[in-house]
C-alpha cells in the first residue's frame, strides 16, 4: 500500500486516521483524508458529499491516473508544493489538475512550461494551453511565437500545423517579420511540405499576404511568376491589382487612398520628423533605431501651396494612417507626404 510522504497542516488531521482510499492505475492505492481532499478540490468535495458510492465506500476510483501522478497530486494538496522535473511531467499535471479542478496546480505547471519554451515545443505547448484553458500560458506562448515567428515558421513543428492554424498566424498583426515577403515565403514552404495535399489550400493562405507591402520588383519576380499564383485566377488578380495600386498615378483627391490592410506591427517604424521653416522647405526624418537622418523630397512651391510673402513659420506636424501631414497657420497650404509614392501632395484638410 502506498501512502504519500506528506505533512498535514492541521493538528487534528494528524491525529485522525485516513478515511478515504484513492485507487489508481494498476490497482495502486493511496490513503487520504476526506476533509483535506474536499477543501482542496471542488471535484472531491462534490464526490464525497454526494449520495454516490464513493462517499459510502470511502473509495475513489481514478484509474485514468498512474501512481506517479497521484503522488504529485497528493503532495500538492497536502503541502501546496510539487516537484516538476520535466516538461512531460508538467503537461501531465495540467491534464490531471484540470480534471480535479486544482487551478493553482494547473497554474504552477503552466509556469514551468512557460519558463521552458523552445523553438521545438512552442506550438505543442500552445495547443495544450488552449485545450485546458490555461489563459496565462496561452497568452505568454502566443507572445513568444509572435516575437519569434520568422524563426519558428521554418521549424518542423510549424510545418505540421493544420491549415486553419497557419492562417491564424499569417493573418495576425502581431507576428514579427522583416518584411511581408516572409509571409509569402512561409506560405510556400508550408505548401511544399506536402504539396499534393496542400496545394488546394494555397488560395486561402495567399489572401492573408498583404500584397501592397511587397515591393514592385518582388511582386514581378517572385509572385506573379509563381506557378501556384498563375494557376489561380483570384490569386493572380490580387497580385496584378497590387501592382496597379503601386503604379497608380497620384491625382487630386487620391491622397486618402489607403492600402487594403494596415502594416504588421513589426513593420511600423517610429521616426522623428524635423521640418525646416526657411526656403527651401527641407523635411528630415530621423530613425532612432538606425541613428540616421533621411531627407524627404522638397515640398510643393507653386500655386496656393507656397507663397513666400505669406509663409508662416508655425506649423503642425503629425502622422495619420501611414502618411505625414504638415499644416501651416494657413490651413489651405497643408500638405501630405505619401511614403509609398515618395511624394508630397496638397492635403484637403
Amino acid at each position: 500500500m502506498n501512502v504519500p510522504d506528506v505533512t498535514l497542516q492541521e493538528q487534528d488531521l494528524q491525529l485522525n486516521p485516513y478515511d478515504v482510499t484513492l485507487l489508481v492505475k494498476d490497482g495502486k492505492e493511496f490513503k487520504a483524508h476526506r476533509q483535506v481532499l474536499s477543501e482542496a478540490s471542488p471535484f472531491f468535495e462534490a464526490l464525497l458529499r454526494s449520495d454516490m458510492k464513493e462517499k459510502k465506500e470511502g473509495v475513489i476510483r481514478l484509474e485514468m491516473f498512474n501512481e506517479s501522478q497521484m503522488a504529485d497530486i497528493l503532495e500538492f494538496i497536502y503541502t501546496g508544493n510539487v516537484k516538476i522535473s520535466a516538461q512531460e511531467n508538467a503537461k501531465n499535471l495540467i491534464a490531471v489538475a484540470d480534471y480535479l479542478c486544482l487551478s493553482n496546480l494547473k497554474h504552477i505547471a503552466g509556469k514551468f512550461l512557460e519558463q521552458n519554451l523552445t523553438t521545438l515545443n512552442c506550438f505543442s505547448t500552445l495547443h495544450l494551453a488552449e485545450e485546458y484553458l490555461c489563459n496565462d500560458l496561452t497568452d505568454s506562448t502566443r507572445k513568444v511565437i509572435s516575437s519569434n515567428f520568422a524563426v519558428l515558421a521554418e521549424t518542423e513543428e510549424f510545418m505540421k500545423l493544420p491549415s486553419h492554424e497557419v492562417e491564424k498566424w499569417i493573418s495576425s498583426d502581431e507576428i514579427a517579420i522583416s518584411g511581408e515577403e516572409d509571409v509569402f515565403e512561409t506560405v510556400l514552404r508550408w505548401i511544399d511540405h506536402d504539396k499534393s495535399e496542400r496545394s488546394a489550400k494555397f488560395s486561402d493562405m495567399f489572401r492573408h499576404v498583404r500584397l501592397t507591402f511587397l515591393s514592385r520588383d518582388y511582386l514581378l519576380s517572385h509572385v506573379v511568376t509563381n506557378d501556384l499564383v498563375k494557376d489561380n485566377k483570384d490569386c493572380l488578380n490580387g497580385a496584378t491589382e497590387a501592382l496597379a495600386w503601386i503604379d497608380r498615378e497620384l491625382i487630386e483627391g487620391d491622397w486618402d487612398v489607403s492600402r487594403p490592410h494596415p502594416p504588421r506591427k513589426a513593420l511600423e517604424v517610429s521616426v522623428i520628423v524635423v521640418c525646416g521653416s526657411e526656403v527651401p522647405f527641407r523635411t528630415l526624418v530621423n530613425v532612432p533605431e538606425e541613428n540616421e537622418f533621411y531627407s524627404l523630397p522638397e515640398r510643393a512651391k507653386s500655386g496656393r501651396y507656397y507663397d513666400i510673402d505669406t509663409y508662416c513659420e508655425k506649423q503642425l506636424v503629425f502622422s495619420c494612417r501611414g502618411k505625414l501631414f504638415i499644416v501651416p497657420c494657413e490651413i489651405g497650404r497643408a500638405q501630405c507626404f505619401i511614403p509609398e509614392l515618395n511624394r508630397w501632395t496638397p492635403s484637403p484638410l
